[in-house]
C-alpha cells in the first residue's frame, strides 16, 4: 500500500504538478497574474485549463468578479444576448433590460473558454467591444465603458483556423498577449500519483469514507494509461472509484476501470489497422474543424481534392 509522495512538487492553487515545464507555467502565470495584458491557455480538453485561468484572477490585484462563458456552449445569437446583454423589447421574449457578461465582469476577468468555436460575426462584435472597451447592448444605440482582464482558452490552433479562415487575425494578435501551454497529461505522467493524492484529499465522498490510499500496482496501471480524457477522466476516474468503494480502503487494481486494466477484450489491432483508424479520424477532424469544405481539408493535410475523396469513400 502506498501513498503519493510529494517530490519537487508545487501547486497554483488548485493547480498542482510536480512536472518542471509545469513549474515555468506557474512562474509564467503568476508573473502574468500582475499585469493587465491578455491570455490565452492553450491545451487538450481536460488539461484544467478553465481552473488556471481562475487561479490567475486569485491571484491578480482585480477587485471584481471571475465572469466565464463557454463559447461553444450556444448558438450564435444566444451567444451575443450572453455576453453583450440586451435592452427589453429588443427581440420577443425579452421582457427585462439584461447586462451581458462583458458588462458583469467590469474591474473583474472575463474568461472565454473555447474561444475558437466562436463564431466569425461574434469575433468582430468582441474584436470591436475590446478596441473600444464598451459595450453595446443588442437593440441599444447607447456604448457602455467596461473594462475588464480577458483570458481564453482553447484545444484548437487559432494559427491553423486563421489560415482557413476559421477565424480573425486581428483579433488573436488581440488575445495572444501572453500565451500558457497546459500539457496532456500522457506527457506529465509524473503528476498522476501527485493528482491521485489530491484527489483523494479533495473529493468529498473520499474524505467521507476515510479513503485516501492506493496500492502500487494500481497506481502503476494508473500511472501507465495514456489518458485521452487527461485530468478531467482521472478525476472522474478516481470519484468513480470512491463513490463505489467500501469506506476506509485502499484503492487496488480490482477498481478499476476494464480500459485501464487492458480487461476489456477489445480485438489486437496490426499496425496497418492502426494506421488506418488514425488516418480516418484524422480526416474526420480536420473536416470537422474546416466546416466540411473539402478543398481546405486536402489542402490542410497536404494530399489532393480527388485523394480525400477516395480516403473518405474507402472509410464509409
Amino acid at each position: 500500500m502506498t501513498k503519493s509522495k510529494k517530490t519537487r512538487n508545487q501547486s497554483l492553487g488548485n493547480v498542482v504538478s510536480c512536472n518542471d515545464e509545469m513549474h515555468q507555467i506557474f512562474d509564467l502565470a503568476i508573473q502574468a497574474s500582475q499585469s493587465n495584458i491578455p491570455i490565452i491557455i492553450t491545451g487538450e480538453s481536460g488539461t484544467g485549463k478553465s481552473i488556471l485561468a481562475r487561479e490567475i484572477h486569485l491571484m491578480s490585484n482585480v477587485r471584481g468578479e471571475f465572469v466565464s462563458e463557454n463559447c461553444a456552449a450556444f448558438s450564435e445569437t444566444l451567444l451575443e444576448s450572453e455576453l453583450f446583454g440586451y435592452n427589453k423589447g429588443a427581440f420577443t421574449g425579452a421582457n427585462i433590460q439584461k447586462n451581458g457578461l462583458l458588462l458583469a465582469a467590469n474591474n473583474g476577468t472575463l474568461f472565454l473558454d473555447e474561444v475558437g468555436d466562436m463564431p466569425m460575426t461574434m469575433q468582430t462584435k468582441l474584436l470591436c467591444a475590446l478596441e473600444k472597451k464598451a459595450v453595446r447592448k443588442i437593440g441599444s444605440c447607447v456604448w457602455e465603458n467596461t473594462n475588464f482582464r480577458l483570458i481564453c482558452a482553447t484545444n484548437k490552433s487559432l494559427r491553423c483556423l486563421v489560415q482557413t479562415k476559421l477565424f480573425r487575425e486581428d483579433l488573436l494578435y488581440r488575445l495572444q498577449g501572453i500565451e500558457l501551454h497546459l500539457l496532456p497529461l500522457r506527457k506529465r505522467k509524473e503528476d498522476i500519483p501527485l493528482l491521485i493524492e489530491n484527489f483523494l484529499q479533495t473529493i468529498p465522498i473520499a474524505k467521507q469514507k476515510n479513503i485516501h490510499a492506493i496500492d502500487h500496482e494500481a497506481q502503476n496501471l494508473l500511472i501507465n494509461y495514456h489518458w485521452p480524457g487527461n485530468i478531467r477522466q482521472l478525476h472522474h476516474e478516481i470519484s468513480r472509484i470512491v463513490a463505489l468503494k467500501k469506506a476506509g480502503n485502499c484503492i487496488t487494481c480490482g477498481d478499476l476501470s476494464p480500459q485501464i486494466t487492458g480487461k476489456n477484450h477489445r480485438q489486437y489491432r496490426t499496425l496497418k489497422q492502426a494506421v488506418v483508424e488514425f488516418e480516418n479520424r484524422y480526416i474526420q477532424q480536420t473536416l470537422k474543424m474546416v466546416e466540411g469544405n473539402k478543398s481546405k481539408a486536402a489542402g490542410l493535410l497536404g494530399i489532393s481534392r480527388r485523394c480525400l475523396y477516395y480516403k473518405i469513400g474507402v472509410s464509409s
